[in-house]
């Protein structure tokens, strides 16, 4: 079983501008809803740009089938990363405990209704992080580590997904 355990508080350092949390969740919103206006960060500027635009074109048959026929399922990247997300916003309000992963990304194939179930969780999931960043991202140390990661871990995903997605839907 793998767990990751909490990390024990650093030194207390300066605090970073305020202005900051306006664009993690700016960049967050880009990874999961794609462009919305203006220019990306880093996505393509096409409504499949972000996750939720590139989960809305697949089928639940495109995926269960793992990349190249072996190792993880898209359906098993969107169920890690509702759990990610799930931890990311418990570490940013302080709840800092240890969470096993092994439970999470053993979702191999999903029926068409499991499939909506999956999309509907990371929904969820991203919604409450993304009001969890809004209120608490700068609060401590641990908060603004917690808030980086769950971004960077997102779009870790995003680019697996997509990647596979493009495999498939050409």
């Amino acid at each position: 079983m793998t767990t990751i355990a909490p990390v024990a508080p650093r030194a207390a350092a300066a605090r970073p501008l305020p202005a900051l949390a306006p664009h993690l969740v700016a960049v967050l919103r880009e990874a999961f809803e794609g462009l919305t206006a203006g220019e990306p960060h880093f996505t393509d500027p096409r409504p499949e740009g972000g996750l939720f635009g590139t989960l809305a074109m697949l089928s639940s048959a495109q995926v269960s089938r793992p990349a190249g026929g072996h190792g993880a399922t898209i359906a098993g990247h969107v169920q890690h990363l509702a759990f990610r997300l799930s931890a990311g916003t418990s570490w940013i309000r302080g709840e800092h405990r240890t969470w096993t992963w092994d439970e999470s990304g053993q979702v191999r194939r999903v029926t068409d209704g499991e499939w909506l179930g999956l999309k509907a969780q990371l929904r969820e999931e991203y919604g409450v992080l993304l009001a969890t960043l809004e209120r608490h991202a700068l609060d401590t140390d641990e908060a603004l580590d917690g808030a980086i990661g769950a971004l960077a871990h997102a779009v870790y995903h995003l680019g697996a997904i997509h990647a596979r997605a493009l495999a498939r839907v050409g």
